[in-house]
């Protein structure tokens, strides 16, 4: 058993959705989100986003290796992350919802400045 089992069963019931709306009619879930549901479509880049994130990580890290059990490669988290192309959801039409998307920005620049 893995220490961090969780993010490998996370992974797997996040691939079974992501299976299972694809398997859905677009224009059906087009129609839905369509009626006032936006914040599922932000909830889906927001997500994507930090996927991407922790894929990017792990490829970055599995490539460079580790020594000696210590991981060589945390200096160039931030900096591998900074080099990501970042998206803004289309959807940021209140200002709640950019509020809100700029306090998540903050919180991960933040997050990269004291992993360094």
């Amino acid at each position: 058993m893995h220490e961090n089992y969780m993010f490998f069963q996370n992974l797997q019931t996040i691939k079974a959705a992501v299976d299972s709306m694809l398997q859905m009619d677009p224009s059906q879930v087009d129609r839905i989100l369509k009626d006032g549901h936006g914040w599922a479509v932000d909830h889906i880049a927001t997500s994507k986003d930090d996927i991407e994130e922790v894929a990017g990580f792990l490829t970055n890290s599995a490539t460079k290796g580790f020594v000696s059990g210590i991981d060589t490669s945390m200096h160039d988290v931030g900096d591998a992350y900074n080099n990501q192309p970042q998206f803004v959801p289309v959807t940021l039409d209140t200002k709640d919802k950019m509020a809100k998307f700029i306090k998540e920005i903050i919180q991960k620049v933040n997050y990269y400045k004291h992993k360094k």
